[in-house]
Parts: structure tokens; sequence; C-alpha cells
């Protein structure tokens, strides 16, 4: 079962998540990680797809990311997709963080979904949108300074091992 939230504006998401089996106060974890997928057609540094991916201990999963090309990036979140790693162009998943949260604490996907998108500058894509992310997390204080530097830099470290652009 899919369904494709979208949001309306900054603070104000358009649609719930999904329910869960559980009561509002049952506690569950919210495991963050950082996805990379090999470019397509081409794999190279800078055509390396980056997301995030919230697996949520009663059975949910949210994939954000931004989506598009330079000046018409788009942020987009999916609930309950398959797992990341069984996607065709699937290279690593990346542990950040896991927090127990309340069934229906959605602070990490708020902030994520708050992340700006910055269709400004030619140079800002998915990996900067993750970097940017990364940072809203540490700023709201849910991940800490030492593990923000960590996730960054295990991304930095796979997308580096794409071929050399010709």
């Amino acid at each position: 079962m899919s369904s494709t939230p979208q949001q309306d504006g900054a603070d104000h998401p358009s649609t719930v998540a999904p329910s869960a089996s559980h009561t509002t106060l049952d506690s569950i974890s919210q495991t963050l990680y950082i996805v990379v997928n090999r470019g397509d057609p081409i794999d190279s540094y800078s055509m390396r797809h980056t997301s995030f991916w919230v697996k949520f201990s009663d059975g949910r999963n949210l994939l954000s990311h931004v989506c598009g090309a330079a000046s018409f990036f788009e942020f987009e979140e999916r609930w309950n997709e398959a797992h990341p790693q069984e996607g065709k162009n699937f290279e690593r998943i990346i542990f950040v963080m896991t927090m127990r949260t309340t069934v229906d604490d959605m602070t990490i996907r708020n902030t994520l979904r708050q992340t700006p998108v910055n269709n400004k500058e030619r140079s800002w894509n998915c990996q900067t949108w993750i970097g940017d992310g990364l940072k809203r997390l540490q700023d709201a204080k849910l991940l800490q300074e030492a593990n923000t530097i960590n996730a960054a830099d295990q991304m930095v470290d796979v997308l580096l091992e794409a071929p050399d652009e010709e």
C-alpha cells in the first residue's frame, strides 16, 4: 500500500502519515538512513541520487528526497515503498540515528520536509539537500554534530566511489 502525501505549505502537510495499529501513546523507534543510488543512465559522482529513509519499528517507512534538475528540484516523499535495497540502482544505505518516539511523532519527517529546496544555485542538488537536512536535524537538537559529520562523510565516501566523470 502506498500513499504520497503532498505538501501544501511549509508547515501544513495536506495529508497525515498512514496510521499504525497502535495508540498514539505507544512508543516506537524511528531509524533514519541516507540512501545512495547509482546514477542512471550514467553513474558518476554528480549523478548519484541521495535520499533520506525513515524506518518505523511498527512497519511503516518513509522516503524523503528532492528530485528534478538544476533550478527545477521539488521535494517529494513516499510512504511505505519497497525497501531501498531492493531498487535496481541501490548502492548503499548509511545509518544516521535511531530515536524513540510516540507512534504519531513526525518530528523527523517535519524537519526534513521543511528543509528548503534551493533552485537558485545551479550547483545545488539532492546531495546538497541531504547535507542541509542533516544540519536542520542538528539545529533541531535531534542529531549531535558528530553524528551529522559522520553521516555526511560516509555519504561523500560513497559518492566518491562512483566511476570518474568523463
